[in-house]
């Protein structure tokens, strides 16, 4: 038997899924993206499936996902107004929490390159841990090269729903 590990919901990875729920992890990964961002209620769904993620990456996930919506889905760090994920991430913690607090003051003088490609990794692991192979449509796609380079969701707009 060949047991694929990477990319894969800790069920599947511990042999511990059902065939029923394999079966719906991989049919999950052929299903057209679907992503829905309620940030009062704390939730992010990818298609059918409810994902968990701490407030930074959900913050940084609804700013890309904002982008896309406002016709800007592919950006370069450069592009970026440390405000525009400020606010996501504000709306989620509270504009009095220290990790906002610490962040605001990082982000003080612009976007920081670190800061965008921390984000960027962060966000991608946390999706291909709770997703598996059913991340790839919601991961951030690059485009062009450097020191050009874009990232930002490939995803149709009409099947974005961000609730602020």
């Amino acid at each position: 038997m060949v047991r694929l590990r990477h990319g894969l919901p800790p069920a599947l990875q511990q042999g511990q899924a059902s065939y029923s729920q394999t079966v719906a992890a991989v049919q999950a990964s052929f299903a057209p993206p679907q992503l829905h961002i309620d940030l009062p209620q704390r939730l992010v769904r990818c298609a059918d499936q409810a994902v968990k993620l701490p407030p930074a990456q959900m913050a940084w996930l609804a700013f890309w996902a904002h982008s896309a919506l406002q016709g800007r889905p592919l950006r370069t760090w450069r592009e970026v107004e440390p405000s525009e994920y400020l606010d996501m991430y504000r709306r989620i913690v509270g504009s009095d929490a220290a990790a906002f607090e610490r962040t605001q003051q990082r982000l003080k003088d612009g976007m920081v390159r670190e800061f965008f490609r921390e984000n960027n990794s962060d966000l991608e692991k946390a999706l291909r841990a709770a997703l598996g192979p059913a991340a790839a449509p919601y991961l951030l796609v690059r485009q062009g090269k450097r020191p050009k380079t874009k990232r930002g969701l490939n995803i149709d707009p009409k099947a974005i729903e961000l609730r602020l």
